[in-house]
């Protein structure tokens, strides 16, 4: 229990203070941002890496997850929505090879549940775009265009990180944003 409890501490989880036991800390709009401006980031290396070179990455593990958002949509699932469009966000990061960016984002991904659980998000209000999102996400990797695939990526986690933080009452800190996941001196975050 202590061992399982550390590692919720680790992952910014559960904070362990003596003679209280664990407590779960209040979401902030930065800790919102924080992790996907992470996942952002782990997410483009994994892009550049897998449409690294002439080679078509291997897509079939995408196709799987993208079949699955379209069903749960379908449906009208939203647990199984969004199950899918993480799942097709780690299998982009596991087709990469890339084990350590595996590793965090992994462990990113279990943050992000938290806070779509905290937040009580439910994703059939945002179905259609999600899907939309994931389908032209998926193209851009199917036509081997890494900059537009990069392009796509990075909107659709401005677009969830816009909605949370809107959610928690705080402003959406976009100068932060742009500094974290492209850089105060990339042209496109002018």
């Amino acid at each position: 229990m202590r061992d399982a409890l550390r590692l919720l501490e680790r992952d910014g989880l559960v904070a362990l203070a003596p003679n209280r036991g664990a407590i779960v800390p209040e979401l902030r709009a930065v800790d919102i941002l924080e992790v996907y401006a992470l996942r952002a980031s782990l997410g483009t290396l994994a892009l550049q890496k897998l449409m690294l070179g002439d080679a078509a990455p291997e897509i079939r593990p995408l196709e799987r997850e993208l079949a699955r958002l379209v069903r749960a949509g379908e449906r009208r699932r939203a647990r199984d929505a969004a199950d899918a469009d993480l799942a097709y966000q780690q299998s982009i990061v596991d087709a990469a090879g890339l084990p350590r960016v595996k590793a965090q984002f992994e462990r990113l991904t279990w943050q992000v549940r938290m806070f779509l659980g905290a937040l009580d998000i439910d994703v059939l209000d945002n179905l259609e775009r999600v899907i939309a999102e994931v389908q032209a996400l998926h193209d851009a990797i199917v036509a081997h265009d890494v900059h537009a695939a990069e392009r796509l990526w990075r909107e659709k986690f401005e677009r969830w990180i816009t909605d949370l933080v809107g959610r928690l009452g705080e402003d959406f800190d976009h100068v932060l944003w742009v500094a974290l996941t492209r850089g105060a001196g990339d042209p496109a975050s002018r």
